[in-house]
């Protein structure tokens, strides 16, 4: 049987909707692999996040290549429901987080003051 491949160069976003679809990673290229024995091969690099809607499996390897590199994972049901979003927290900017809270405490405090903050 012949090995067919579809590669995509310029993608910002992964849609995975078939459920017998796995998700994997492999010399820096996210690959997904159909049960017809299709695949999609994506460089890592230029992918911004990923979808899946449906019951397609993804690696344990692709997920923590996803968090390593801040690549957000959504998670819907084949009719469409929200399960949830696997995301990296070590992309976060802890540091501007805090000055933007104590921000939004002090503008609280002035505006309705000290007893309404949180």
């Amino acid at each position: 049987m012949q090995k067919m491949i579809r590669e995509v160069k310029a993608v910002s976003s992964l849609y995975v909707t078939e459920s017998s679809a796995v998700i994997r990673i492999e010399a820096n290229r996210c690959i997904v692999k159909y049960v017809d024995g299709m695949q999609t091969e994506i460089p890592i690099e230029t992918l911004e996040g990923i979808t899946i809607i449906g019951r397609a499996q993804m690696t344990t390897q692709c997920v923590q290549e996803c968090l390593k590199r801040g690549i957000p994972v959504s998670y819907f049901s084949t009719g469409g429901s929200y399960y949830g979003k696997l995301l990296s927290t070590g992309h976060v900017n802890t540091q501007r987080q805090r000055k933007q809270c104590k921000f939004h405490i002090k503008k609280r405090r002035e505006k309705h003051g000290k007893e309404n903050t949180v």
